[in-house]
C-alpha cells in the first residue's frame, strides 16, 4: 500500500486531492483483480463482494485517517501559543483533507459536514471526534487526541488525560508487546502537560525515567528541563549529540531565550505560527505555576501597598509575608523591580542567571532560594498600574507573556475597588497650563536646558513644575524647534504620573503601546523622556524631552545624565532665590555647589522635614537666619510664616510660654508651630550652653536637642564668598539707584583670603563703603587697602604656607573649579596666594593629590 501511494505521489502531481482519491481507488480495484485472476485463473464474476468489502474497508480506512488530519487541524487552531504540545506535522491541508471528505460522504453520508460560518472550533471538534468513535477509531487514538483537546482545559486535566492514555497502553501491552510510537507520544504529552504547569523538575524526573525511549522530541525535553532546574552544564551535555531542534518552540521558551542571550542555543525552534490567546485565569494559588510565591498587590488612594493574595510554600514560614510588607515604597527606589514596574507599566523580569548572584539575592524576591522573579502589571483605566501580580520560582521556567497578562486581567475587579479613588494629575485637561511666573525664574530655566547642549532641531525641551497648590503643572519654560504652534495632548501627565509616583525617569520610544498610547505631550512625538529633576515635599519639577524621531533619547546620554544633578541643583536653587525676593523683597547670594550647602544637602533637607522648633547655632553674622528661611523653603510647613526667635534674648519665663505654645497648644495646633507660626531658635552658643544657662521644660530641651544645626563662620565657607560678594554689591547698588560696582580679580582673591571675624556683617560693612565710594566703577585691590581702614593692618595678601589648613586647600579648589567640574590648581593657587608649585606640594602633604576635594560642580 504504501509503495502504491509513492507511486501515485510521482504520477499524479499537480492534480486536485479528489482526482489523486479516485485514482487510488481505480489503483486498489486493479490491484485486486490482479490478486484474484493469478490465484487460479477462475472466473472473476463471483469475487465482486469481496472485491466490495475491501473497497468498503479501504474507504473506512481512510474517512478515519482524514478525520485525524481534521481533528489536528482543529487542534492546531485551539491550542494556545504557549503550549508546550506539538501535534506533530499534518501532510494534508484543511480544505484538501474536507474535499477528499465530500467524496466519501457520496457513499456514506453519515460523514461531517463542511462546518457551518460562525460555529465554533470546539463543537467541529467535538462532531470529528464522534464520527472517529463511531468508525471505530482505536481506544489509544481517541484517548490521545481527547489529551490534546484536554490542555485547553487546563495542564491539571491534561496531566490526568495523557496518564488515562499510558494506562491503556499499559492494559494492551500485558496481552502483547506496547506500541512503542504511541508510547513515545503518551510521554511526550505528559511531558508538555507538565511543563504548563511550569514543573520543571517533574519533567526532568520523567525523562530520566525512560532513558530506553529514545525520541528527538523528548530529548530536547529533556535538555530544557535540566537546563531551566538551573544545571546548564549537563544540559549542554544532554544536547551536544543531538540534532537542532526544529519544531515549534513554547512562547514562554522563545521569550526566555529572547531576554537570556546566552542560552539561545539551548532554546532551539522556530516561533508558534498559529494559536489562541490564554483564556482568562482566576489564579490564587504558587500550585497553578508550581512557584514558590504567588502573590497579588493593588497601590490604595494614598498609594500605600494592599496585599490582596499571598500564597507561599510552606517552608518559607511567614517571611514573605513580613518581606512583602517591607517592600512598600520600593517604586520610588531606582534599581528596584517595582520602580521599573511603575515607571515602563510593563512586565519586569528578574533571572538569577542574568544577574549573576546567588538565587538566595535575586533582588524584589519575597522568598529565599527564587531563581526566577516577574511582576505584571493590572492596569486601571487610564492603562496606568494599579496592582500588579508577583510571581517567583526555584527554575528558571515562568509563563508566558500572554498567561501572566491573562491572570492580571483576573484580578482588575479586585484591585479597582481598592483604588478606586486613586487621583489621576490632570488626567481632564488636555493642554499645558502656563501660569504665571516670575521672568527670573524662567530666564534661569531657559538658561539651564540651554546649558544641557542639546541639539533642537527636531527637539522639544519643556521643564515643568508642580507648586503643591494644584494637580496641574506649570510650564515654565520650553526651548526647541518641534511642536512649535501644534496642540499639546494629555499622554504626557501619564508619564508625569509615572515620574511622580516612582521618583524617577520615564522613557518612551513609540507613539503608542500596549500600555495605553502615546505617553508624549504631543501626539506627533516618537520618542521622549521624563526625569524628575527635584521632588521633594509637595514642591516637584520635571525636565521633559521630546523629539520627532524615533529612539532619539538624548537624556539618557551619558554626558547629559552627569550634568542633570548640577541642573538639579542650581534649579532649586533658583527657586529658592525666587522665593526669597518674594517673601523678603532682595535676591540672596545662595551657591549649591558650596562646600557646606553641598556636604551638608541631606542633613538640611531632612530637617527641614520637622514638624518641631529647630534650633541654629553659629557665630554672629554667620547666616542664622538666612539658614532658616532656607529650611523654611524646603520643609513641608512652607506655607507657614516663620518666627526667628533669638536666644540671647530669652528668659525662663519665654521660654515657657514658648514650650506651651509649640508642644502643648491646642489640639489644631501641629507640632513645630507657635501661634500659627514655625519656630526657628538663633543661638551664638551650644545647645547645651543655652540648656544649662536656661533651664527649659523638659520636651522642649528634647527638641532641641534633637533639631540643633550648627552653621561655620565665613572664615570655613570662603568659597561662597565670590558669589556673596558680587550680590551684596549689586543688592546696595540698587538700593542707591545706582551702577553696581565691578571688582577686578585680584580684589575678589583679595577678599577671599580674609578672616572676617565679623562674618557677614562685617563684609557687607565693607561692601556697603564700596558700592558709595565707586557706583559703576571696577573695584582694584588697592582700593580695598585703602578703604579697609579698621582691619587694613590686618589684611592678609596671602594665605599660610607653611601649615595651611586642610579645609583651606579643599575651598580653594572648590572655588576654581573648571565648567566640566575638574579641579583648576592654577586657579586656587591664585586664591590663596600662593605660586602653582607650592599648592602641589601641600595637596600632596595633605593627601589631596590624587582625588578631588569637595563637590564637583
Amino acid at each position: 500500500m504504501q509503495s502504491q501511494e509513492r507511486l501515485l505521489d510521482e504520477l499524479c502531481a499537480g492534480y486536485s486531492e479528489a482526482k489523486r482519491f479516485k485514482l487510488q481507488r481505480v489503483l486498489t480495484l486493479i490491484r485486486l483483480l490482479r490478486d484474484d485472476a493469478h490465484g487460479g485463473g477462475r472466473e472473476i464474476a463471483g469475487q465482486w463482494e469481496g472485491v466490495r468489502n475491501e473497497l468498503e474497508t479501504f474507504s473506512t480506512r481512510r474517512a478515519v485517517a482524514l478525520l485525524e488530519v481534521l481533528v489536528l487541524h482543529v487542534l492546531v487552531e485551539l491550542l494556545p501559543t504557549d503550549t508546550f504540545l506539538d501535534p506533530g506535522p499534518v501532510r494534508l491541508s484543511w480544505h484538501g483533507a474536507w474535499n477528499q471528505l465530500e467524496i466519501l460522504r457520496a457513499r456514506d453520508p453519515g460523514l461531517p459536514e463542511v462546518p457551518r460560518p460562525g460555529e465554533a472550533r470546539e463543537q467541529t471538534f467535538d462532531r470529528l471526534l464522534e464520527a472517529l468513535q463511531e468508525r471505530g477509531a482505536g481506544a489509544v487514538t481517541l484517548g490521545r487526541l481527547r489529551a490534546m483537546r484536554a490542555h485547553l482545559d487546563g495542564p491539571e486535566k491534561a496531566q490526568e488525560a495523557w496518564r488515562a492514555v499510558l494506562a491503556v497502553l499499559r492494559k494492551e501491552g500485558e496481552s502483547g508487546p506496547p506500541n512503542p510510537r504511541a508510547v513515545t507520544a503518551a510521554l511526550r504529552g505528559l511531558c508538555a502537560a507538565t511543563f504548563e504547569r511550569c514543573d520543571a523538575r517533574a519533567v526532568r524526573d520523567l525523562c530520566e525515567r525512560s532513558p530506553a525511549l529514545f525520541d528527538p522530541e523528548l530529548s530536547w525535553m529533556h535538555v530544557w528541563a535540566t537546563l531551566l532546574c538551573g544545571e546548564e552544564s549537563r544540559a549542554r551535555d544532554l544536547a551536544r549529540d543531538l540534532e537542532p531542534f526544529g519544531g515549534p518552540l513554547p512562547s514562554s521558551l522563545e521569550e526566555l531565550r529572547g531576554r537570556h542571550g546566552p542560552w539561545a542555543d539551548l532554546l532551539p525552534g522556530r516561533a508558534r505560527g498559529q494559536g489562541t490567546k490564554p483564556r482568562e485565569l482566576a489564579c490564587d494559588s504558587r500550585r497553578r505555576f508550581s512557584a514558590a510565591v504567588f502573590a497579588v498587590f493593588a497601590l490604595d488612594e494614598r498609594e500605600r501597598l494592599v496585599v490582596l493574595a499571598l500564597d507561599s510554600s510552606p517552608g518559607l514560614g511567614d517571611a514573605p509575608l513580613e518581606r512583602a510588607r517591607e517592600r512598600g515604597g520600593a517604586w520610588r527606589r531606582i534599581g528596584e523591580p517595582e520602580h521599573e514596574l511603575l515607571s515602563t507599566a510593563q512586565s519586569v523580569y528578574r533571572l538569577a542567571a542574568m544577574e549573576g548572584r546567588p538565587r538566595s539575592r535575586l533582588r524584589g524576591a519575597l522568598g529565599s532560594g527564587s531563581a526566577a522573579l516577574v511582576l505584571v502589571p493590572i492596569w486601571d483605566g487610564d492603562h496606568e498600574v494599579a496592582g500588579w501580580v508577583h510571581l517567583e520560582c526555584e527554575h528558571a521556567l515562568l509563563p508566558s507573556e500572554a498567561r501572566l497578562a491573562s491572570v492580571a486581567r483576573a484580578w482588575r475587579t479586585r484591585v479597582a475597588e481598592v483604588g478606586r479613588s486613586l487621583p489621576r494629575p490632570g488626567a481632564e485637561a488636555e493642554t499645558l497650563s502656563a501660569r504665571p511666573m516670575p521672568s527670573e525664574r524662567q530666564k534661569a530655566a531657559r538658561r539651564l536646558i540651554e546649558g544641557l547642549g542639546l541639539k533642537l532641531a527636531r527637539r522639544r525641551v519643556l521643564l515643568l513644575e508642580y507648586d503643591g497648590e494644584t494637580v496641574e503643572p506649570a510650564l515654565v519654560s520650553a526651548v526647541g524647534q518641534a511642536f512649535v504652534g501644534s496642540p499639546d495632548c494629555g499622554g504626557g501627565r501619564r508619564a508625569l504620573a509615572r515620574a511622580r509616583r516612582t521618583r524617577g525617569a520615564v522613557f518612551f520610544d513609540r507613539p503608542g503601546s500596549a500600555s495605553g498610547g502615546s505617553l508624549g505631550w504631543h501626539a506627533e512625538a516618537r520618542s521622549g523622556a521624563v526625569v524628575p529633576l527635584e521632588i521633594h515635599g509637595r514642591r516637584m519639577s520635571f525636565l521633559v524631552c521630546e523629539s520627532t524621531r524615533r529612539g532619539d533619547q538624548p537624556l539618557r546620554e551619558e554626558r547629559v545624565r552627569g550634568m542633570l544633578a548640577g541642573l538639579a541643583r542650581e534649579w532649586r536653587a533658583a527657586c529658592f532665590r525666587d522665593a526669597h525676593r518674594e517673601r523678603h523683597g532682595f535676591e540672596p547670594a545662595f551657591d549649591p555647589n558650596a562646600r557646606f550647602w553641598s556636604t551638608r544637602a541631606l542633613e538640611l533637607r531632612a530637617l527641614a522635614t520637622a514638624q518641631e522648633p529647630i534650633c541654629i547655632v553659629g557665630p554672629a553674622g554667620a547666616g542664622k537666619e538666612f539658614l532658616a528661611r532656607y529650611l523654611d523653603f524646603e520643609g513641608a510647613l512652607r506655607d507657614t510664616p516663620m518666627r526667628v526667635v533669638r536666644a540671647e534674648g530669652l528668659d525662663v519665663g519665654d521660654l515657657r510660654e514658648l514650650a506651651a505654645k509649640s508642644l502643648e497648644g491646642p489640639g489644631e495646633c501641629r507640632p513645630g508651630l507657635c501661634d500659627g507660626e514655625r519656630l526657628f531658635l538663633l543661638s551664638r552658643e551650644p545647645v547645651a550652653s543655652v540648656l544649662e544657662r536656661l533651664p527649659m521644660p523638659r520636651p522642649l530641651s528634647e527638641v532641641l536637642e534633637r533639631t540643633a544645626v550648627e552653621i561655620p563662620p565665613l572664615a570655613d565657607r570662603r568659597d561662597e564668598i565670590p558669589g556673596l560678594v558680587l550680590a551684596l554689591a549689586k543688592r546696595f547698588a540698587n538700593a542707591q539707584g545706582a551702577e553696581p560696582v565691578r571688582f577686578s580679580a585680584r580684589a575678589l582673591e583679595l577678599l577671599w583670603r580674609q578672616r572676617w571675624p565679623g562674618n557677614l556683617s562685617q563684609l557687607s560693612g565693607l561692601l556697603y563703603k564700596l558700592a558709595l565710594s565707586f557706583p559703576g566703577e571696577e573695584v582694584s585691590a588697592e582700593a580695598i587697602r585703602h578703604l579697609g581702614h579698621g582691619f587694613a593692618k590686618k589684611l592678609r595678601l596671602r594665605m599660610p604656607s607653611l601649615r595651611p589648613r586642610r579645609l583651606d586647600l579643599e575651598l580653594a579648589l572648590s572655588s576654581s573649579r573648571n565648567a566640566c567640574g575638574t579641579r583648576n590648581k592654577t586657579g586656587a593657587a591664585r586664591w590663596l596666594g600662593w605660586d602653582p608649585d607650592t599648592l602641589t606640594r601641600r595637596l600632596e602633604e595633605r593627601g589631596l593629590a590624587e582625588h578631588e576635594a569637595g563637590p564637583k560642580k
